[in-house]
């Protein structure tokens, strides 16, 4: 009776054919902006092993609720399902887009298992645990999430989340899919053929859950800070904007930001189509100048337009003063030494509820 040699290779082969056509797991978390830059990282990661992928959303797992807001940028069966995760709450009918819970409306009942797991991470040895099962977490590193494994089932995000990053491939299959979808353009393709307003500066203002950035330090205190528009003066003034009558104001606050804005004499306009993420960064899309906070929206709408004319400012610390745990570097984005207002600041004291108004993506579940 002959002898059947396998060789490595071959056993290797046998298991990618097995996986080719069985999706992995991506994993969001956060508004329809980190979710989209989830989205990237899912792409990317398709097109280099040749599998596909499927996303499962986390809407509660930021502090925050925020449902799926991508759905009509996934092709089918590219919907896993929205996770149930550990809290209290299981009927979300009743919260609002971007509505803080409060720390008791989360369970601390962990099972022995996740015990285990909140060790791990606290040794720092929960990644090697997890490469066993299969979860790769991105981390905010471009080479892990280059080396993700063929034989991945979970993509996570983990503590240091998705990243920006520029490819080309990637930006124009995003780029298909905002088409299919109908929306507007984010990637500054419509400059010429678009016949609506082209800002010189539009003027990103994060505000929403960040009036509790120190009201609830679970949510990250200092980190999640309010840029002092003051530091926009400087820029406005090398830029030769600083009179502008085309600057304009985009953000989950409009009238907040607006007001903000003026204390310190920049005159801003509001969108002409307010309460659409998409259409802020359609915006943003088309203005000469982008001023930005700590924000994954302006990541978003600095590397969809990548090589245009566009300038981007973006804060090289966060309210802590950190900077970002990856490396960004974009010929089209500039860093800046932001001032944050100071805790005592009315902003940070006032009460705060989410506008339903500035949340309408929200509500298209899937194209």
């Amino acid at each position: 009776m002959s002898t059947i040699y396998v060789s490595v290779t071959d056993m290797k082969n046998a298991r990618r054919a097995k996986l080719k056509d069985v999706p992995f797991v991506v994993r969001t978390t956060g508004g329809a902006a980190t979710q989209s830059m989830g989205l990237l990282a899912a792409i990317y990661i398709s097109k280099k092993l040749g599998r596909p992928f499927q996303v499962q959303h986390y809407p509660l797992s930021t502090g925050g609720y925020y449902p799926l807001g991508i759905g009509p940028l996934l092709n089918d069966n590219e919907l896993y399902q929205e996770s149930s995760e550990n809290s209290k709450i299981e009927d979300y009918s009743g919260l609002a887009v971007g509505e803080l819970l409060e720390p008791f409306e989360v369970k601390n009942n962990y099972s022995a298992y996740d015990r285990i797991v909140v060790a791990l991470t606290r040794l720092g040895i929960d990644k090697y645990v997890n490469q066993f099962r299969m979860i790769w977490h991105i981390d905010g590193s471009f080479n892990r999430m280059r080396r993700t494994p063929y034989r991945v089932k979970v993509v996570s995000p983990k503590s240091k989340g998705y990243f920006p990053f520029v490819d080309k491939d990637v930006i124009e299959d995003l780029r298909v899919r905002f088409q299919k979808a109908k929306l507007p353009s984010i990637f500054g393709d419509d400059r010429t053929s678009d016949s609506r307003k082209r800002p010189d500066v539009v003027i990103h203002v994060r505000l929403g859950d960040k009036r509790r950035a120190f009201a609830r330090p679970d949510l990250g205190g200092a980190v999640n800070g309010i840029v002092d528009p003051i530091s926009y003066l400087d820029i406005l003034e090398r830029e030769g904007f600083l009179a502008s009558e085309d600057i304009y104001v985009v953000s989950d606050d409009p009238e907040g930001a607006k007001r903000l804005l003026s204390e310190v004499g920049i005159n801003a306009k509001l969108n002409d189509i307010q309460g659409d993420l998409w259409e802020d960064l359609a915006l943003m899309s088309r203005s000469k100048v982008v001023l930005c906070p700590w924000s994954t929206v302006p990541q978003l709408s600095a590397v969809c337009l990548s090589g245009t004319a566009t300038r981007f400012y973006y804060p090289s610390t966060a309210g802590d003063g950190v900077p970002p745990g990856w490396h960004w570097r974009q010929t089209n984005v500039n860093f800046y030494d932001a001032i944050y207002l100071p805790q005592d600041h009315r902003l940070y004291v006032t009460p705060y509820e989410s506008i339903k108004a500035s949340h309408k993506i929200y509500e298209v579940k899937k194209r």
